[in-house]
């Protein structure tokens, strides 16, 4: 799907693999999108189960999709943007949802002024089946990167972005979007959060799974970009400890 028009041209990616029973509706999601200017990219991973025939589904709705093995998250998220042709790029990975059809314009109505612009995400609760939310939050300082990250299923980037820092590094497996958006803070960008909420989020996914090694990626980018030595080790604990409690008990 390419809808061109006079507003800048956003590419929406979506990475999958083996999701036949959340890809559709991830897909309804964007092409339901009143923006009128986007590009739908869905990269598969090598899907074994019928996710395949869903995309071919909604062939005529999608600009470009390819389907191959791939060296991770980073990787499809790279082949993603190398194949788009949007100014800006969103990430929503499947079994996610756009809350609304006036997700992208809400977040593309600061796109003269920031060029990393998020807003917040809403999902549902393990322990109790109720809505939990996480509100994004205006960087402030280099000690935002030890408690926080910016949530890419609710974003937009500029494609300058990726143009000046470069790809995701494909040796970062669980907190690529974490690195790539700290090397970005640190090359001046400017980054805005709105008080909106943009996506539904899906529960389980790599995050789940893999929780301690996404912790330990986090502890690696801000030692690699040397955000607060003298704090890491405090925040670590704290956010193991908040991490636990999201994944293993079902608290947000």
């Amino acid at each position: 799907m390419a809808r061109l028009g006079s507003k800048p041209l956003v590419s929406v990616i979506t990475i999958c693999l083996n999701t036949a029973d959340t890809i559709e509706r991830t897909i309804q999601s964007v092409i339901s999108q009143d923006y009128p200017d986007i590009e739908y990219i869905v990269i598969d991973g090598g899907s074994s189960d019928n996710t395949i025939d869903i995309i071919r589904k909604y062939d005529n709705k999608i600009g470009y999709w390819l389907s191959e093995k791939d060296a991770g998250i980073s990787d499809a998220f790279n082949k993603g943007f190398l194949a788009s042709r949007g100014s800006w790029i969103a990430f929503l990975n499947a079994g996610d949802v756009y809350c609304d059809s006036e997700a992208i314009n809400n977040l593309m109505q600061y796109s003269g002024q920031y060029d990393i612009i998020y807003g917040n995400l809403k999902g549902v609760r393990k322990k109790d089946n109720k809505p939990k939310y996480y509100h994004a939050e205006n960087i402030s300082g280099d000690v935002y990167w030890l408690k926080n990250a910016i949530p890419h299923q609710s974003c937009v980037t500029s494609r300058k972005v990726f143009e000046k820092i470069g790809l995701f590094d494909k040796d970062i497996k669980f907190a690529m979007d974490y690195e790539h958006f700290l090397r970005a803070y640190q090359q001046g960008f400017k980054f805005k959060a709105i008080d909106k909420i943009i996506t539904n989020i899906g529960s389980g996914g790599v995050s789940a799974k893999f929780w301690k090694k996404q912790l330990a990626e986090f502890m690696l980018a801000q030692k690699r970009h040397n955000i607060v030595p003298l704090l890491r080790p405090f925040y670590y604990c704290e956010r193991f400890l908040r991490t636990y409690m999201y994944y293993k008990l079902g608290y947000f």
